[in-house]
């Protein structure tokens, strides 16, 4: 039993956990409960609001000098902690223990088939179609950065056959034990240039997904993707790869535009479900893990076509209008905003960017002025957004979300794309991507009612 390896190999070890959050600070919190593991927190929040979260009273520190590093054994960092931290740092410094969660608990999967994924954009979709096509074979359960702390997962992971779980390049940070069966990485793109010395340094941590592979694991190559090109040149290539793509025929999994095709095998995509070219991609990497474990390409195909599209990402929102109204609140970057309007290319784009920003520019997006009938920004970032899309002709900045829908709303023609692919973050006016997500749907669902009947917005 996992728990009970944790509670042996870790006996009479106190933890400091790092950084702590509703997910994975509070997901170690209870486990050590549970256990009877003694453990602290530290974080810079507000000392009230993290005892909110705590379920039993204990020492918590706010100031780092308040925290005497001799007195812990072995230190969890929740995924948001900056490394560069000074008691990171310093704990380093004095030859602690330092995991995050996922690497803390990666060396008691003995015997099961693990998949990593990461990369920019599509992580948790191509998690989520990865789980749903190897659940038809075998007992799969996902966990990581898809909101499904590991800790909260012990049980089902005790249970599974197959672990599928997606890493952020935060939580790939420290990788001392991850070494998955099979990697992958859906592509790389600029982001959390904040937290990140240079998109280089961001580029080679996701790198790390293979670090630790060796000739009895996987890695899955997206041939389209030129920096991860970049990123196989510079480090160690995995001893084995297979490639995918959407547009070169020669890969081990390839996509012609009509069919999925593998080996002497293919079937079509249209009952595939979601929408985008990138999509295909993300369906790709799941043929790829079902083929390479044995599963019959009908089932694949089944289980494929039953995927249906998860929310906030290139979500149909429903509506009476002849518009397509799509909620892909969380395209959070340049890139993830480019494939979405890709994703249209006969139809006018009426197009929603903004948020809060992660120090992108997004002077890419202009190149697609033939495409964007209207942008509308908004937000903190709304400003600089306008700014970047110099080449585009129809761009307004308004500072309220609502205020912005409405604006969209009102420029809307028929047969018309509206799109909300913001590639920001939603920080600022909401908590969540998905806060934003449900906040566009209510609005677009009001908006709606008030065209049928002919009323003023």
């Amino acid at each position: 039993m996992i728990l009970e390896r944790i509670k042996e190999d870790f006996s009479g070890k106190r933890f400091l956990i790092v950084g702590f959050s509703k997910r994975t600070g509070l997901s170690c919190a209870k486990r050590f409960d549970e256990l009877g593991i003694d453990y602290a927190v530290f974080d810079e929040k507000p000392l009230e609001e993290i005892k909110a979260l705590l379920e039993k009273p204990r020492d918590v520190y706010t100031k780092v000098s308040e925290v005497s590093l001799e007195d812990y054994d072995v230190f969890l960092l929740s995924p948001g902690f900056p490394r560069r931290h000074g008691l990171v740092q310093k704990a380093s410094v004095l030859g602690k223990k330092i995991f995050g969660d996922v690497d803390f608990i990666f060396p008691y999967f003995e015997g099961k088939v693990s998949v990593g994924v990461t990369g920019t954009d599509g992580k948790t979709t191509t998690t989520a179609l990865i789980e749903a096509v190897l659940s038809a074979s075998y007992v799969t359960v996902s966990c990581g950065n898809n909101e499904k702390p590991i800790f909260d997962q012990i049980e089902a992971i005790e249970e599974a056959e197959v672990v599928v779980i997606e890493l952020s390049s935060f939580m790939l940070e420290e990788n001392h034990h991850v070494k998955p069966s099979f990697s992958l990485i859906t592509n790389i793109a600029e982001d959390h240039l904040s937290r990140y010395e240079s998109f280089e340094d961001y580029r080679n941590t996701k790198g790390l997904i293979f670090k630790h592979q060796d000739g009895k694991d996987l890695f899955l190559q997206n041939l389209d993707d030129a920096n991860i090109k970049a990123l196989l040149k510079q480090f160690k290539k995995p001893p084995f790869m297979k490639t995918l793509s959407v547009k070169d025929s020669n890969a081990d999994y390839y996509f012609d535009g009509e069919y999925f095709c593998f080996a002497a095998d293919r079937f079509s995509s249209r009952s595939f479900r979601l929408l985008g070219i990138h999509n295909r991609m993300n369906a790709l990497f799941a043929i790829a893990v079902a083929n390479e474990l044995g599963i019959e390409r009908d089932e694949i195909e089944k289980a494929l076509n039953q995927f249906a599209p998860p929310e906030h990402r290139m979500e149909k929102v429903s509506t009476k209008r002849n518009v397509l109204v799509v909620n892909d609140t969380k395209a959070t970057t340049v890139q993830a905003t480019g494939k979405a309007v890709e994703s249209f290319s006969e139809r006018p784009i009426v197009l929603i960017l903004g948020g809060g920003g992660k120090g992108l520019s997004y002077k890419p997006l202009n190149r697609y002025e033939r495409q964007l009938k209207k942008v509308f920004t908004y937000g903190e970032e709304g400003r600089k957004i306008k700014e970047d899309l110099n080449q585009l002709k129809d761009v307004e900045y308004v500072e309220d979300f609502y205020a912005c829908v409405r604006k969209a709303w009102k420029n809307l023609a028929e047969e018309d794309v509206f799109l909300l692919s913001p590639a920001a973050t939603s920080f600022g006016q909401f908590s969540s991507y998905k806060e934003r997500g449900e906040a566009f749907k209510k609005e677009v669902a009001f908006l709606d009612e008030a065209w049928q009947k002919g009323r003023e917005i």
